[in-house]
């Protein structure tokens, strides 16, 4: 059973169980056999049970595992001894922990002293694996040796075994169970691994795999059904690169088909007893494995490497298989018989695998030592070379000779089959052409079948011919429709070819006459095959016939009529119109008839009455505006005007109505509107026009839908869509886009000056606007800014990039309060720093002004040029003095006459 390409993993699963738990831990193991059975296994579980027992002795388990079926033969398997280890107590997903190895064993370029043996038929480096469902080859998640992984299940029968020497390793899957439990069927198969220079392998090889008898392929919990089915079993070597590997096959079912490593999935069968010998140290190219039957341990080089022919005229055939581990290169093998007679070569396929059939006939012309050379050569890159020398001994004493015979029934039926039988049935081993090892085997197709046989280590192969015998295929002939009551003969066809009948009425005649009914007949052929012919039905009532078509027709048209009659078969017809047809064609009103007349002497009549329905005519007036569509009544859409005529079929019969339609087509409106550029928010009202009036208008900012009037201030800042939509029939509409630019925005700020100059400065700043800007001040102006400006109202128009206008005004006073001269009306020069002289505020911004003073008589008592607010006698009476006070400086300003009271 070999396939070499797994779809998909069932789990992912990494676990190590050294042995059976404690309780708690047995709790662990429950609930994963629990998930396992039930599919319910996380992606990536990792379950690791460290628990250390007391593992039953070897020899209990060994005999515990004593229930499967193991051939002898040149194999390289080799069942376990007492040197052997226990890898694992009886488990199911289990694996060792790193076992240690005292060699080098290269896999791809990298050598490994450290392992895992787990417990599902492989070994692994780096870490163990507990997946239950293999993968094919190759895979990146996998460094892996697998003779054979598949669910391995020790609990119910079988032991995992392996023994260490200086230069080797072997691990044995001893009469191992599967999943779950199940012992019906038992797999023994052993993995070797050395340095490469252990002779145990052939020179140059590194892996052995050897296999005894394997009965199963899968496990439940991987889809399998009574042990096969489901994910195949792989075997195979894997790098765990995803590209280096080697892929023997891949199994999922019962037998010993097998057609290579990348082909279908195979038989398990196929591995009974085989041996396959490898090196996989290099990553390159690995060379075609060999493998022969009968099988010859060493690939040529050890024990086995000979087999003997003991009877002169005995005949042996070798059949050679040469796999190339990487899928898709072939292998051609070159075969040299050096010119020995009575060896010839059958069969040389090239292919992956390389098959053969060489032929061995002993006689004294051949008799000792004769040598084989097979050549094997893929097409890889490097091109590698397998070269198996096979030892021939043909012994003519006599003293072995040996005589196995096939028996059996040598031919059958169709769809049968039969049993094949080698006998004595004690030799040491046997081998079919089919795979088989068993004694006897059950043959369903024709061709040639051959067994090997093996006595005290001679081989000898016995052929025989089966043939596969055609059925007959038997047919009823004869009238199957008669009139009435009457009878009809059936006979068989070809009927000498046959040596007896049974009808199903219990005749055993060529012939029979019956009525109606159901009959068959059950034939027997010379070879003595029987078959039954198809059942059929004879019906013996009267014959009819129906005329059938339609019963009316439309003026101008025609019918067809069917005679359908009762009996299809030999009928001939005569029509009221002279036609022979099984059909007519009636183009006029009337009554028609038909007569059928059939091969049995019965005939039948019908009649049909056929009419004919007139053409009606109609037409209509079409008006549709420019641009429109119409469609006519015939389904054609229009927009031109002229003159239509659609013939239609809308009466209740099927028939012609012809319509003519008269379409006009009307101009429609002009309601193109007259653009207008984009306005400012502070614009007048616009009116708007169109190419013709009488429209309504629409949008943001109309103010009179009749006149068209657009006022920007009511539309507001932005764009606008605005409608003219004349209506009524073949009316119109047009759109226009509106854009609203908003004013700028700007402020003034006057700085206004001291009253020594009376002159200030206007500042504006933009806030908003379109970019670029321009400037007018109402005196003529064209600066952002005026500067030395007298009191007085100004007024600033800014005008925006979008031609945007807006003008502010602004007050400029010059005067201010801080200018005036206030005038005190009382003194106090008592000394005490209070009110002591006459001070006038803000005399200081009128430098050089004079003050006079006199007293109630009139006599001047002060007077002073540059008055510096410094007058305060202590030496006057109190009393009322008269002043005089004129400004200085540029302002001009009235002169200050005025009294001041003086109190001590």
């Amino acid at each position: 059973m070999r396939n070499l390409l797994l779809a998909s993993l069932f789990v992912a699963v990494s676990f190590s169980v050294t042995a059976q738990s404690t309780s708690s831990t047995s709790n662990e193991v429950q609930s994963y056999q629990i998930m396992k059975e039930q599919g319910t296994l996380p992606t990536n579980f990792q379950f690791t049970n460290a628990a250390t027992i007391f593992a039953p002795s070897l020899k209990d388990l060994r005999e515990s595992a004593t229930n499967y079926k193991q051939s002898g033969g040149c194999g390289c398997y080799v069942a376990p001894d007492a040197t052997y280890t226990l890898a694992m107590a009886p488990n199911d997903d289990g694996s060792t922990g790193s076992l240690s190895i005292p060699f080098n064993f290269c896999l791809y370029g990298t050598n490994y002293t450290n392992l895992f043996i787990n417990n599902n038929g492989n070994v692994s480096f780096g870490t163990a694996y507990s997946t239950f469902s293999s993968s094919p080859f190759p895979s990146a998640s996998y460094v892996m040796v697998a003779p054979f992984w598949g669910d391995v299940d020790t609990r119910g029968a079988g032991t995992v075994q392996y023994k260490i020497t200086p230069t080797a390793m072997y691990v044995n899957w001893e009469g191992v169970g599967y999943y779950s439990m199940a012992v019906d069927k038992l797999n023994s198969f052993q993995l070797i691994i050395t340095d490469g220079t252990d002779p145990v392998l052939p020179p140059g090889n590194n892996i052995a795999f050897c296999y005894g008898d394997m009965q199963w392929t899968t496990g439940s919990a991987s889809g399998g059904v009574n042990g096969f089915g489901g994910t195949p079993a792989t075997v195979g070597v894997n790098k765990g690169d995803g590209v280096n590997f080697i892929q023997l096959g891949r199994f999922d079912q019962p037998g010993a088909a097998y057609d290579g490593g990348g082909g279908a999935n195979d038989g398990v069968s196929w591995l009974d007893n085989q041996s396959f010998f490898f090196n996989a140290c290099s990553g390159t190219n690995i060379a075609p494995i060999a493998n022969f039957t009968p099988a010859l341990f060493n690939g040529g080089g050890g024990a086995c490497d000979t087999l003997r022919v003991c009877g002169i005229n005995d005949t042996l055939l070798i059949s050679s298989l040469f796999l190339s581990p990487e899928i898709g290169q072939t292998t051609t093998v070159a075969i040299n018989l050096y010119g020995t007679p009575g060896f010839s070569v059958l069969t040389n396929t090239p292919g992956n695998p390389a098959n053969s059939t060489v032929q061995i006939i002993a006689s004294p012309a051949n008799a000792g030592m004769n040598t084989i050379t097979y050549t094997a050569t893929d097409d890889g890159i490097p091109a590698q070379t397998t070269i198996v020398n096979l030892n021939i001994f043909v012994d003519t004493t006599g003293l072995s000779a040996f005589n196995p015979v096939i028996t059996g029934v040598l031919d059958f039926c169709d769809g049968g089959s039969t049993t094949l039988t080698v006998s004595p049935t004690n030799f040491t081993s046997y081998i079919w052409n089919t795979g088989s090892i068993d004694t006897s085997i059950s043959v369903t197709n024709g061709g040639e079948y051959w067994v090997t046989s093996e006595l005290n280590g001679c081989f000898k192969t016995v052929m025989a011919d089966v043939v596969e015998n055609p059925l007959p295929t038997p047919a009823i002939l004869g009238a199957l429709f008669t009139c009435s009551s009457n009878p009809t003969t059936l006979y068989i066809d070809s009927a000498s070819l046959y040596t007896s009948y049974t009808w199903s009425n219990g005749s055993t005649n060529d012939s029979i006459v019956v009525l109606n009914g159901t009959y068959s007949v059950t034939v027997t052929n010379s070879f003595g095959c029987t078959a039954t012919s198809p059942s059929v039905v004879v019906v013996n009532n009267n014959p009819t016939v129906n005329i059938t078509g339609n019963a009316t027709f439309c003026q101008g048209d025609n019918t067809t009529l069917t005679a359908v009659p009762s009996i299809p078969s030999g009928a001939t017809y005569l029509w009221s119109t002279g036609s022979s047809s099984s059909f007519i064609n009636v183009s006029s009103a009337g009554n028609v008839w038909v007569t059928v007349n059939y091969n049995n002497g019965c005939f039948a009549n019908d009649t049909f009455t056929v009419a004919v329905i007139p053409t009606v005519f109609g037409s209509q007036n079409v008006s549709i505006c420019q641009g429109d569509n119409y469609t006519l009544p015939g389904g054609l859409v229009v927009n031109q005007a002229g003159i239509y005529i659609d013939t239609l079929t809308v009466s209740p019969f099927g028939c012609d109505s012809i319509v003519t339609t008269n379409l006009t087509v009307t101009p429609l409106a002009n309601a193109t509107i007259t653009a207008i550029g984009p306005k400012c928010e502070n614009n007048s009202v616009v009116t708007l026009t169109s190419a013709n009036g009488g429209g309504t208008w629409s949008g943001n900012g109309i103010t009179n839908s009749s006149t068209g009037e657009f006022n920007p201030a009511v539309a507001g800042i932005g764009q606008h869509l605005i409608t003219y939509t004349i209506g009524g029939n073949c009316g119109n509409l047009d759109t226009m886009i509106i854009t609203v630019n908003p004013v700028p925005s700007f402020s003034l700020a006057p700085i206004e000056d001291t009253c020594l100059a009376f002159r200030g400065t206007i500042f504006s700043t933009i806030i908003s606007g379109s970019p670029s800007y321009s400037y007018y001040w109402d005196r003529g102006d064209v600066t952002p800014n005026l500067y030395n400006v007298l009191s007085g109202t100004y007024t600033l128009t800014v005008t925006d990039g979008n031609n945007c206008a807006k003008s502010i005004q602004v007050f400029v006073d010059n005067m201010g309060d801080d200018c005036n001269i206030i005038a005190p009306n009382v003194i106090t020069p008592n000394g005490d720093g209070s009110n002591d002289y006459l001070v006038f505020d803000g005399l200081e911004h009128y430098p050089g002004s004079s003050l006079v003073i006199f007293n109630r008589w009139g006599n001047k008592i002060f007077e002073s040029s540059d008055y510096q607010n410094n007058w305060g006698p202590k030496d006057i009476s109190d009393g009322t003095y008269f002043y005089i006070l004129t400004p200085g400086g540029n302002m001009k300003v009235d002169i200050i006459k005025s009294t001041v009271s003086v109190l001590k």
